[in-house]
C-alpha cells in the first residue's frame, strides 16, 4: 500500500481501524542486524557533507531518512518516489509514523542505536584522521630537526 493512502486511512479511522491497519501492514518486529548497519550506513552518507575538511551532519535530514529508511523493512508501505518528503510529512502529521515505529517495539531502539554508532564512527575516524596527521607532522618536523641539527653539527 502507498504510505499516503496508508496515511489516509489511519487518519480517518477509529481506534479499532487504526490497530486493525497496523496490523495489517507491519510485516515484522525484527529487522536483522546487516541491514539495519547497511541502512544506517546509507543514511549517514546522505545526511552528512563535508565542510572544510570537516563532516558536518544534517540532522533534521539524517531524522527524515531514517524514518524513510526503517519503515519499508518493518512495513508492506510503499513510498512515493517523487513525493517522499510529502510522505514523510503526512506519517508525521497523521501520527501514523510514530503509531508503526511504537508497533514494532525494540527493534527500533537497536536500529537508532546502529544509527549511533555509525554516525560516532565516522566522526571518530574523522578525527583520528586530524590526530593521524597532526601528530605525522609533528613528527617529521622533530625528525627534520634531528637530522638539521645533525647536519649543521657535522658542518661545524
Amino acid at each position: 500500500m502507498k504510505v499516503g493512502e496508508f496515511c489516509y486511512k489511519y487518519e480517518h479511522a477509529d481506534e479499532d481501524g487504526k490497530k486493525k491497519l497496523l496490523e495489517d501492514h507491519i510485516k515484522c518486529n525484527y529487522v536483522e542486524y546487516a541491514v539495519k548497519v547497511s541502512v544506517c550506513e546509507k543514511v549517514a552518507k546522505w545526511s552528512m557533507y563535508n565542510k572544510d575538511g570537516e563532516f558536518v551532519p544534517n540532522t533534521p535530514m539524517q531524522q527524515m531518512l531514517f524514518v524513510l529508511g526503517i519503515i519499508p523493512k518493518y512495513t508492506d508501505l510503499v513510498f512515493d518516489d517523487e513525493n517522499k518528503l510529502r510522505d514523510y510529512d503526512q506519517l508525521v502529521k497523521t501520527g501514523a509514523g510514530d503509531a508503526i515505529l511504537n508497533s514494532v517495539g525494540g527493534d527500533v531502539i537497536r536500529f537508532n542505536d546502529v544509527m549511533d554508532m555509525v554516525s560516532d564512527d565516522i566522526f571518530d575516524r574523522e578525527r583520528n584522521m586530524v590526530d593521524y596527521i597532526n601528530n605525522f607532522i609533528i613528527q617529521f618536523g622533530d625528525a627534520l630537526n634531528t637530522i638539521m641539527s645533525a647536519t649543521s653539527d657535522d658542518l661545524n
